[in-house]
């Protein structure tokens, strides 16, 4: 039986999409790196390249280790690290972070020594990218 749709997705199937809708959300202003091509922003360049490579070695890490699971959340982290700009970095940055979980964390399996260096970098990261916005405001 298929899922109930709402009365928004009833008339956009059969209406098709709003033509004045312009993706944006009334009373939240789009994010200003969404427009700053990341070459532009060398810090953030810097920041961003020093997580990724902390995630390549606990990448590494974790399949030497057999940490199957642990490999394959941290299999996209080190390009996306690397080639993401600068407002897809955000959503990068916090999914990154969030592999520091208090239930099940990534410190459980790998050692201190990989952990906390990507950590740290990754809220250096986060922190410069908040920053960012907040001096565009």
């Amino acid at each position: 039986m298929p899922a109930a749709r709402s009365a928004h997705q009833v008339r956009r199937a059969a209406n098709g999409p709003d033509p004045s809708y312009d993706g944006s959300v009334p009373g939240v202003r789009p994010s200003v790196l969404r427009d700053r091509p990341r070459h532009e922003l060398p810090a953030l360049d810097e920041v961003a390249l020093a997580a990724a490579r902390g995630a390549d070695r606990l990448l590494a890490a974790a399949r030497a280790g057999g940490h199957e699971r642990w490999a394959q959340v941290l299999a996209a982290l080190p390009g996306r690290l690397r080639d993401d700009p600068p407002a897809t970095l955000v959503v990068t940055a916090r999914r990154a972070r969030a592999i520091y979980g208090p239930k099940d964390s990534i410190r459980d399996v790998l050692p201190d020594e990989l952990t906390l260096p990507f950590r740290d970098a990754l809220d250096r990261l986060i922190a410069l990218l908040a920053s960012l916005e907040a001096e565009a405001r």
